[in-house]
């Protein structure tokens, strides 16, 4: 306070009525504290979307929104049920060392085909539940990558095969990048028999999306000339720096259902139900976008991560786990939102999980949403208390009734602060 022009110092204040419940309290010791029932409020925030995906049942990884516009040429759309193309038997097919080079945009990233030799014991390239794949003989072990393939976003997927003896060695790339280097106990399968596109060769796992520059090399490509591919983007009718079409080049489908290629220029792809559109999004000519967590219906998908209560935890007051989503589609009916979670302070012995369930009303289409899905008891809980999390969609579950897939956008803890902030949960 002021007197006489002179300030005078206090050790401890409180600024209020004392029949008040609320107050400010000011002390040397515990700094400015605000203390009553009605304190503030703040985010623990622990955005589940940039953790890895390391549960049994992921989310899938969709692109919500890009800036691309098509790039010159044409593409091949396959409809995810009978679409597939077939290239017949040509001689330059039979090789010792192969890569394969194509453009994906795929609508979904269930398992399903991007090319096989037709042949049992034939190759087969790929995708499984959003996870790059390749097998030498089709029915060996393969060459598989953690979840990488994106759905609604435009991405360069190579694989290289070099034969080593009784052995195969196998590189998978996305975008430029190598994802796996596994050595195969089999070699590729060379027989009098063609390609087929889209689909598996004994029918079945028809590929859902667009395609677009479909390469295949009777040489391995290089790191360098990969990164070039991808870097040079989509309608981009040169090839890759060092290879030669005559020589090295044993199909390329572009533009049309022609063979590009000189050595098999009298080759097609006769296709079924395979549709001719506008080229793909390209890189050179926008982003490839944002993306975020997509949780389908019918199924359980789930996420995991930890968080530590800072020290600005009100101790043992309770906290409100909460969800921002969105749904691209809308629709009827509730999703069903579940937390299985583990609290446990500083020297306390850890206890069993706890799992809360919300069933909560799918937004109209395209609407950011927040939304409290449980209450977890603060009782006994101190600062650096961890959280170990579970977050899921249970679709199985009977109260999950909407059929849309919702986008999770961020997950967070609001909890309590004894300092100025929101007096509010959801406002300032």
């Amino acid at each position: 306070m002021l007197r006489d022009n002179k300030i005078k110092y206090f050790r401890d204040v409180r600024i209020g009525n004392d029949s008040e419940s609320d107050y400010i309290h000011i002390s040397k010791d515990e700094g400015v504290k605000l203390v009553g029932e009605t304190t503030c409020w703040d985010d623990l925030r622990v955005s589940p979307s940039s953790l890895p995906l390391i549960g049994s049942r992921p989310p899938s990884f969709e692109v919500v929104g890009n800036d691309g516009t098509a790039t010159t040429g044409n593409a091949f759309e396959f409809n995810g049920s009978s679409s597939l193309g077939e290239v017949a038997y040509y001689s330059d097919m039979d090789v010792t060392s192969l890569s394969i080079a194509v453009w994906l945009h795929p609508d979904s990233i269930g398992s399903m085909e991007i090319m096989d030799r037709d042949a049992s014991g034939g190759f087969e390239f790929y995708v499984s539940n959003g996870r790059l794949t390749f097998s030498v003989d089709g029915t060996g072990t393969a060459a598989t990558s953690v979840n990488s393939v994106v759905v609604g976003a435009t991405q360069l997927a190579v694989v290289t095969i070099d034969t080593e003896g009784a052995n195969s060695r196998v590189k998978l790339y996305l975008n430029g990048i190598k994802l796996v280097e596994e050595v195969e106990n089999d070699t590729l399968n060379n027989t009098a028999n063609g390609y087929i596109i889209g689909e598996y060769s004994s029918g079945g796992w028809n590929y859902d999306g667009v395609l677009d520059d479909i390469q295949v090399y009777n040489v391995i490509l290089t790191d360098a000339q990969i990164l070039e591919m991808y870097n040079d983007g989509t309608g981009i009718t040169g090839l890759p720096t060092g290879i030669t079409e005559a020589s090295d080049l044993v199909l390329r489908f572009q533009n049309s259902l022609t063979n590009t290629a000189t050595l098999g220029s009298g080759y097609n792809m006769s296709d079924t139900n395979i549709s001719i559109v506008d080229g793909l999004i390209g890189v050179t000519s926008g982003s490839f976008g944002v993306a975020t967590l997509a949780f389908y219906p019918d199924v359980i998908s789930e996420i995991f991560f930890s968080a530590q209560l800072p020290h600005t935890y009100k101790q043992e007051s309770d906290i409100y786990p909460h969800v921002h989503w969105m749904s691209p589609s809308g629709g009827s009916g509730d999703i069903v939102w579940g937390l299985e979670y583990k609290w446990v302070s500083v020297g306390a012995a850890a206890t069993n999980t706890t799992i809360t369930h919300r069933a909560l009303e799918c937004p109209t289409a395209g609407v950011h949403t927040a939304t409290d899905i449980a209450t977890l008891d603060g009782t006994g809980k101190t600062v650096s208390s961890m959280l170990m999390c579970r977050l899921f969609r249970d679709g199985t579950n009977a109260l999950d009734t909407c059929t849309s897939k919702v986008f999770l956008s961020e997950f967070d803890f609001h909890f309590e602060i004894n300092s100025f902030g929101s007096r509010e949960i959801w406002v300032k």
